[in-house]
């Protein structure tokens, strides 16, 4: 699959600073929340058909990718690179839209607040109860649930 990422991507320096970080983890949030709807995990719930994935992705790039804000132009003209706006675009319009659609632009947000706020997190007192924590569980039995290994592979890929 090609990089869709390329061309004209944004850094978080680049963003403009009245894209807060509260827009940057609304948008998150809804495209991961249609992602979790699209495919859900559960066995037991039914995938929703194609028709309402279409129709969903479409109320979502047009109410909250696409809608102008205050000042110019969408929150997503400053958030997201040309190249994922435009596949967005074009995987609606195709009618391709799946679970998938906006994992590009979820992607791009969870870098552009690692930019911004990771490092600070790393050298806060939490990181390092983090770190501790992870510490002693490395140490300790894994149960048989394996909940214990997923803290600590979850906490060692932060570093």
């Amino acid at each position: 699959k090609k990089n869709r990422r390329g061309g004209g991507g944004s850094s978080a320096r680049e963003v403009k600073r009245n894209t807060t970080n509260a827009t940057l983890l609304h948008m998150w949030r809804e495209l991961r929340a249609f992602r979790a709807w699209a495919c859900p995990l559960d066995v037991a719930e039914e995938d929703p058909s194609d028709a309402l994935i279409l129709h969903r992705s479409g109320e979502i790039a047009q109410n909250l990718l696409f809608r102008p804000t205050t000042g110019e132009g969408s929150a997503s003209d400053r958030i997201l690179p040309p190249a994922i706006r435009q596949e967005v675009i074009s995987e609606i319009e195709e009618k391709r839209a799946s679970a998938a659609t906006f994992v590009d632009a979820e992607t791009h947000i969870v870098e552009l607040l690692s930019e911004r706020h990771l490092e600070a997190f790393k050298s806060s007192p939490q990181f390092k109860e983090l770190l501790e924590f992870v510490e002693d569980h490395k140490t300790a039995p894994i149960q048989s649930n394996g909940e214990q290994e997923g803290v600590a592979k979850t906490a060692r890929r932060l570093l």
